[in-house]
């Protein structure tokens, strides 16, 4: 416990010394998105490797940094600039869509070219690499638009990177006291509905406190009032409920594959991808948020 407890620390002011220089300036969380496309591809590609595939390494990390292309597409497709409702759709779905149909190609073309070099018993490992570069470049390309594309995108970035390690924590505690009901048995034997529900508690208290600290970054496109508040307790519950499938789905793969983490880079925690796992699922939804925050409340 004291291993975990201090490897946790260490790794929080690592994630903090990118993630709050983001509030100034757009650039430094990316870096830190950057290295976790890099190493989160890796440790899949290993971890993929017991049970016998073999996808290639270094297309798959090179396809992950394909999270990048948004910034580019979403510089072609502006119409305006991120503080106006107008011109928000069409650079965010500019973003998307550029990365996208890259990304799309890319594992096409890569998974021909592992089947002609291996032959078509080769094809499980084409399949296993590309799939490598859409589980890691899609939910990571979404906090490079939030960083650079929306007007208060910094505090959706960090509401979606957060809300899994809060609603984690919300559903292990109210799990280990009151859980008695195995809710993915199959997956992971340890959680429980009453872990399931505390977490999506918890979180949304949290998202609740989050808008109310950051709300002048959401200003002044945010009226103020009830709208607001629900509009933050709704995200919440949604973003712990996507965290925790996130959660069961990289379970899912690591039973599949017999290992008990993605890596050992963090002792007692495992890798970066067990650390960032519900992050791939509650990004992409905080994104998604945002755009209909702007849409629905701002107006």
């Amino acid at each position: 416990m004291r291993q975990r407890v201090i490897t946790g620390t260490l790794f929080a002011l690592v994630v903090a010394a990118f993630i709050i220089p983001g509030y100034w300036v757009a650039w430094p969380p990316i870096i830190l998105f950057v290295a976790v496309a890099l190493l989160t591809s890796r440790e899949l590609t290993h971890t993929l490797r017991h049970r016998g595939l073999r996808p290639n390494g270094f297309m798959a990390s090179a396809g992950s940094l394909l999270m990048l292309l948004p910034i580019l597409g979403a510089a072609l497709f502006r119409n305006g600039s991120a503080g106006q409702v107008a011109g928000l759709t069409g650079q965010v779905a500019g973003g998307l869509s550029l990365m996208a149909f890259t990304l799309l190609t890319v594992m096409l073309f890569t998974a021909a070219a592992i089947v002609l070099k291996r032959g078509i018993d080769g094809l499980p490992d084409a399949v296993a690499t590309a799939a490598i570069m859409g589980y890691v470049a899609f939910p990571l390309s979404c906090p490079v638009l939030l960083s650079f594309e929306i007007s208060g995108g910094y505090v959706w970035l960090l509401v979606g990177l957060v809300s899994p390690w809060i609603s984690d924590c919300f559903a292990y505690f109210t799990g280990s006291l009151i859980g008695k009901h195995p809710i993915v048995p199959a997956i992971s034997p340890k959680k429980t509905v009453e872990g399931f529900l505390g977490g999506m508690v918890g979180c949304m208290l949290v998202t609740s406190f989050v808008f109310i600290l950051f709300r002048h970054r959401l200003e002044p496109i945010a009226r103020p009032g009830w709208p607001v508040m629900l509009f933050a307790m709704g995200s919440g519950l949604l973003l712990s409920l996507v965290s925790q499938l996130g959660d069961w789905l990289a379970s899912g793969i690591k039973r599949w594959c017999r290992v008990k983490d993605f890596g050992s880079i963090l002792p007692g925690h495992g890798g970066i991808l067990d650390r960032f796992d519900s992050a791939f699922f509650t990004l992409p939804v905080s994104l998604v948020l945002a755009v209909l925050f702007r849409l629905l409340i701002a107006g």
